[in-house]
């Protein structure tokens, strides 16, 4: 888990504009972005740790976030989830993708490249291995994950000629932003947006009668079905909160939203990964949560930050 201390109070109106200023003067970071950062984890009930299946990463120089789940059916899930994380989150393309006017690679594009690196690392993972025949079979049938990206990228509000443009990284002095989101999903991991006590995002699911048994999934043989890949983007404002969800963690949250109450305020509540894998415990006792693997990422967005 990483915490980052916000700078200051303040509010922002709509369209969403943060003004930020970097401590030295020089360089925005992402610390003047994000006021919160928060990462937990447990693994399903009756499985030991190293059973845990899930996997998430960050990078906040490129402000690129993921979560993935791997299937428990398939052979080293664990492994090709981890790897596609890390893929996603390390990419070097990002750099690349962003021109002065505008994003020139989607982040589908980006999720498309990362799969198939990660099938050719697998591939070449698994061909060292000496297995039994009955896991060899599994492995001709390849691993298998649902996946969530996400990046957020600040936008120049002004410019020459009233003409915004991404940050590429940061921009130096003063800026007035707006902090574009962007995502990608495979499956049924979870994006939550949430301003004041309104949830104005859901994605890709938006009702708790949307999860089921046979989720679209990333494989690691054969041809990949793009068409499975969802994409979605907005804009955020001061003081968002985002959740990325597991689906398990993801079902109990929209069965809470749809009973009325609000579930982000127990998430935003839980101050370390022991808290959280006791809430999840209770959770399961009372029946409210599946028993399976279950990871939250949670990123609170700065209010604003004055000159």
């Amino acid at each position: 888990m990483a915490l980052y201390d916000s700078f200051s109070d303040g509010d922002v109106s709509a369209p969403p504009v943060i003004t930020l200023k970097s401590r030295d003067g020089k360089i925005v970071t992402a610390v003047q972005i994000i006021e919160k950062l928060s990462v937990f984890y447990t693994h399903k009930d009756g499985n030991d740790e190293k059973d845990y299946e899930d996997a998430s990463g960050f990078n906040l120089d490129t402000l690129l976030f993921s979560i993935a789940d791997g299937a428990t059916e398939s052979i080293f899930s664990r492994e090709f989830a981890n790897m596609l994380v890390e893929s996603f989150v390390s990419t070097k393309e990002l750099t690349e993708a962003l021109t002065e006017y505008g994003s020139a690679k989607s982040l589908k594009n980006m999720l498309e490249s990362a799969i198939e690196r990660v099938k050719a690392r697998w591939g070449l993972m698994v061909a060292g291995k000496s297995l039994p025949w009955y896991a060899q079979e599994k492995v001709e049938q390849g691993a298998h994950t649902a996946f969530l990206g996400l990046r957020i990228v600040p936008i120049v509000v002004s410019g020459k000629k009233g003409i915004s443009r991404y940050l590429t990284p940061w921009h130096s002095r003063y800026i007035d932003c707006t902090l574009k989101w962007e995502a990608s999903c495979v499956g049924d991991s979870c994006l939550f947006i949430v301003r004041g006590d309104i949830l104005i995002k859901s994605f890709p699911i938006e009702t708790a009668a949307g999860f089921d048994n046979t989720p679209y999934l990333i494989g690691s043989v054969g041809a990949m079905d793009n068409r499975t890949i969802f994409v979605d983007s907005g804009y955020l404002a001061g003081g968002d909160c985002i959740y990325m969800l597991s689906d398990a963690l993801a079902a109990w949250f929209l069965k809470s939203c749809e009973a009325g109450q609000m579930p982000w305020k127990v998430l935003a509540s839980i101050g370390s990964n022991d808290e959280f894998q006791a809430f999840v415990v209770a959770l399961r006792e009372s029946k409210e949560l599946r028993n399976d693997d279950s990871t939250l990422v949670s990123i609170s967005i700065v209010k604003q930050v004055k000159s």
